[in-house]
């Protein structure tokens, strides 16, 4: 619903720019491709949801910082930027690879993704049986998976390259062995 006041907003100060019937703001001049804000039909993008987000959060939350890892984002700085608000200088844009499954590329389109609360949760069971099986005996088993199994996902992604594509192994990450 907060959509069409940051269309509004932009045909008002003549940033929009009609491309083959749909919306465009020409970010030409700044070195980054044209950012698509509403389609032919009249449907709206992601961006123009991120533009109607960005504008949303500032007035509820007043931020001092808000960082984002989409290279869009970019774009929508930009926009913000033309449409005189200086506080597009607080939105940080961080550069990110892409984390893949063995399974294959993640894709929320497709439904293929996975939650960051499933990933912990299932290597605290994972370690679980991999202590049971090692040392049965052992005590607080639950407490010690939970540190081993959330630390274990921690150093898999801190010792990855943050801009790096890389492919997420349970393997690797829960190897008692090397690095890990």
């Amino acid at each position: 619903d907060k959509m069409p006041a940051v269309i509004e907003e932009l045909k008002e100060k003549n940033l929009l720019e009609e491309s083959d019937g749909a919306m465009i703001v020409n970010l030409e001049d700044s070195k980054l491709p044209p950012a698509l804000i509403q389609k032919r039909d009249g449907s709206t993008l992601y961006l123009t949801r991120d533009l109607a987000s960005a504008f949303y959060r500032k007035k509820v939350y007043d931020f001092d910082k808000s960082i984002y890892v989409e290279l869009h984002f970019k774009q929508c700085f930009e926009i913000i930027k033309r449409m005189g608000y200086d506080w597009y200088k607080d939105m940080i844009h961080v550069q990110f690879g892409m984390v893949a499954l063995e399974e294959g590329t993640m894709s929320t389109r497709k439904g293929r993704v996975v939650f960051l609360e499933d990933v912990l949760n299932q290597a605290i069971d994972r370690t679980r049986q991999i202590i049971e099986e090692k040392n049965p005996d052992a005590e607080n088993i639950d407490e010690v998976a939970k540190a081993v199994g959330v630390g274990a996902v921690v150093f898999q992604e801190l010792s990855n390259s943050r801009i790096k594509d890389y492919t997420f192994s349970w393997d690797r990450t829960l190897s008692f062995e090397g690095e890990t």
